[in-house]
């Protein structure tokens, strides 16, 4: 039978335990580069969701905006005309209820007016004329 001294197997168990650390020590130093990937892969997720969820709010709000202008009481009353930058649109003598409408509307989206224009006409009706960017 073989006799093991105990300097040997004392020297065989400091070499498992060596081996042990330096895997632990390589496995914590894997976990760190993984968890600093996903925290950058979330990030990343976070701001895509929030743009598609702008883009969309952006669409829908346009959407709502164009019609808004083809409803029939704003047909009456004059002209929007629509086109990839935005809309332009006149009406003359819009009521209060109608201009009450369309400015609650456009103020309450996010939505880009360039020039937003009101003349009162008389105690019923105003004029309105303006510009929309998309």
């Amino acid at each position: 039978m073989v006799k093991f001294g105990l300097w040997r197997i004392l020297l065989a168990l400091c070499a498992i335990a060596l081996v042990a650390l330096i895997w632990r020590i390589s496995a914590a130093s894997a976990f760190n580069e993984a968890s600093g990937s996903y925290q950058e892969t979330a990030a990343i997720a976070e701001r895509i969701a929030r743009l598609r969820s702008e883009w969309e709010n952006n669409q829908a709000a346009k959407a709502r905006a164009q019609a808004l202008f083809a409803e029939e009481v704003f047909k009456q009353r004059g002209s929007a005309q629509q086109s990839a930058q935005g809309i332009k649109a006149e009406y003359k003598d819009l009521d209060a209820q109608a201009l009450s409408r369309l400015t609650r509307a456009l103020l309450e989206s996010p939505i880009l007016i360039k020039t937003f224009q009101v003349e009162r006409k008389s105690d019923q009706g105003a004029d309105v004329h303006l510009e929309i960017a998309w």
